[in-house]
């Protein structure tokens, strides 16, 4: 039996939803059922209780089989987390300032937060998705950026799927199972060429490990990630496509 494969679609947002649609199209055009990682307000531009036809549609989406991750709150790191950065030590300042600027683009949201302001933005989310009638199968970190105690709160709320870059979680029960993730970045030129050739490098690893690919809506508007991005799904139909929690089997 070959490894299982997870099929997500990030940053699910009104904000995107044009692209979001297109990515599901992709998806669905091969069989596939991708996991909804829903931001309740992208970059606390796009509130998603303001767009009803857009929930309906995730809605839909839900009752036809499509797991919904709540994805942060903002997603995008705010001065709150920027403050805390300014705070920390020199090893601090710079192990962050990879994280944030580098690695993410400031879209690392839950990686700065005290505990208290990350349960908030949590119970927040969970509240909004409960709002636009949307049940929550689990969380993904923006950015997959995160700190231990985000564990562990989210194991006292009872989530049973976390994903770390690495690696994918239950929280409730303490397990851990590593994963591939293969995905793409168009941030800038270097990024691009560098996520597609990770991407087609490591394929034949997913033979071995079970593999997690993200979908990015804003990747899809450059021409060569739009290209890799159904190469990628080509790919994926032929292997077991699973829901996130048989990750772990």
């Amino acid at each position: 039996m070959t490894a299982p494969l997870h099929v997500s679609i990030h940053d699910v947002s009104p904000a995107f939803a044009d692209e979001v649609r297109l990515a599901l199209r992709l998806c669905h055009a091969r069989g596939i059922k991708p996991a909804l990682l829903v931001v309740p307000n992208f970059h606390a531009e796009a509130p998603l209780v303001q767009a009803p036809e857009f929930c309906a549609e995730l809605r839909e989406l839900q009752r036809d089989g499509h797991e919904v991750f709540l994805h942060g709150y903002y997603h995008r790191s705010t001065e709150l987390e920027r403050a805390s950065m300014s705070a920390q030590g020199l090893a601090g300042r710079a192990t962050t300032f990879v994280s944030q600027r580098v690695v993410s683009g400031n879209e690392a949201e839950c990686s700065l937060l005290g505990d208290r302001e990350l349960e908030i933005r949590v119970a927040n989310g969970e509240g909004i998705l409960d709002e636009v009638g949307l049940t929550i199968d689990g969380f993904v970190p923006p950015a997959w950026g995160l700190q231990p105690s985000l564990e562990r709160m989210l194991a006292r709320r009872g989530y049973r799927y976390l994903e770390e870059r690495l690696a994918v979680v239950d929280p409730v029960a303490g397990t851990r199972k590593r994963s591939l993730v293969l995905n793409f970045a168009s941030r800038n030129a270097e990024r691009i060429v560098s996520t597609v050739a990770f991407c087609r490098a490591a394929r034949p690893l997913a033979a071995l490990s079970p593999t997690r690919i993200a979908l990015h809506p804003k990747d899809l508007h450059v021409r060569l990630l739009r290209h890799e991005t159904e190469g990628l799904l080509d790919w994926a139909r032929d292997r077991r496509v699973v829901r996130a929690p048989e990750l772990f089997s």
